[in-house]
C-alpha cells in the first residue's frame, strides 16, 4: 500500500480563493465589454477585450463537462 504523504506540505494545504474562476473572469469581460462601448472605445480596445472574452469562454468551455451516462435511463426523465 502505497504511502500517503503526512503531514502535508504547507502548499498542499493552502486554497488559495483571491484568484477569481474563469467564469467571475469572463463576467467581469463583459461588463468591461459594455462599459467600453458605452465610453466609445477605440477599435483598438475593443479588439483588445473581444480577444479577452474568447479566450475565457474558451478556458469556460473547457471546464464544463456534461455527465454522461450511455445506456442508463436518465431517472429526473422517468414519469412513472
Amino acid at each position: 500500500m502505497p504511502e500517503l504523504p503526512f503531514p502535508r506540505t504547507a502548499t498542499e494545504r493552502v486554497l488559495d480563493l483571491t484568484e477569481p474562476t474563469p467564469l467571475q473572469s469572463l463576467a467581469t469581460a463583459y461588463a468591461d465589454r459594455l462599459s467600453a462601448i458605452e465610453s466609445g472605445a477605440s477599435d483598438i480596445e475593443l479588439a483588445s477585450n473581444d480577444l479577452r472574452i474568447r479566450e475565457l469562454e474558451e478556458a469556460c468551455r473547457g471546464t464544463y463537462r456534461p455527465a454522461r451516462r450511455a445506456g442508463v435511463p436518465d431517472s429526473a426523465l422517468f414519469l412513472g
